[in-house]
């Protein structure tokens, strides 16, 4: 329990510290994300790692990065190696391409809306990483305190109902208040309260998401990165598909 504590303390400091600070710390950070999500998603293959595959994908993510705006043909050319690997190596699978797009595709958007969303206000991205953080823990402690009815066993089976509901109450009000001290990031009010509202639900459903890919796979972490908790994808699993939504909202905003 201490070593969690003192890993998650360290990771914490710098993962806000590089929000906060923006710019090139922010860059190294998401940079690390960028080269080592990958690794973790190739690792859980129980195979031998393939490096054509691993560097199709870093270069799926430098290019989605530098050049957003060219995103569609991206990802088509992506897709289409992607079917070459799996045709010309024996070892890779059509389930292993399909985990690879679209959990790469995961960090690639989240990554590019991180680096936009930063230059807009930084502390929009401390707000999503509490908003995360807020409803996975008020959830372990409701469900702890409260939890009878399983969430979806089979896909994570200490997850129930009670801390469901009790995680996304706790962090929507989390959240809102949050929004308000920050002057609602410079958008309007609605809009912050609303994503608020749904944030905490798409928290958890990054949580669930990542986890039936490990199930699919037979693995409890992604890999042992941080002792206590597991790989870097175990500890932001739940913030890459807030980042994805936000982002997004702001576009269509």
């Amino acid at each position: 329990m201490k070593q969690r504590v003192i890993s998650g303390f360290i990771v914490a400091v710098i993962s806000f510290g590089a929000a906060l600070l923006g710019g090139y710390p922010l860059y190294a950070v998401l940079a690390f994300v960028g080269f080592y999500g990958p690794y973790e998603i190739i690792s859980i293959r129980n195979k031998e790692s393939n490096k054509s595959l691993y560097f199709a994908m870093i270069l799926y993510i430098a290019a989605i990065v530098f050049f957003p705006q060219r995103s569609a043909g991206i990802t088509i050319l992506f897709i289409i190696t992607l079917f070459y690997l799996a045709i010309a190596i024996e070892n890779i699978s059509l389930s292993d391409i399909s985990c690879s797009l679209t959990l790469t595709m995961i960090i690639a958007y989240a990554i590019s809306g991180a680096i936009r969303l930063s230059a807009m206000n930084r502390y929009i991205l401390v707000y999503l990483m509490l908003t995360g953080y807020a409803a996975d823990t008020f959830a372990f402690f409701v469900g702890r305190r409260f939890g009878k009815h399983k969430l979806i066993e089979r896909v994570s089976p200490n997850k129930t109902v009670e801390g469901a509901i009790g995680g996304w109450f706790f962090s929507s009000l989390f959240s809102i208040l949050l929004g308000y001290l920050c002057g609602w990031f410079g958008f309007a009010t609605w809009f912050v309260i609303v994503n608020s509202l749904v944030l905490p639900v798409v928290s958890e459903l990054g949580d669930l998401s990542f986890s039936f890919v490990k199930r699919n796979y037979g693995v409890k972490d992604f890999s042992n990165l941080i002792p206590g908790h597991g790989g870097l994808l175990d500890r932001i699993d739940s913030l890459l598909l807030c980042l994805l939504f936000f982002s997004s909202m702001v576009s269509f905003l």
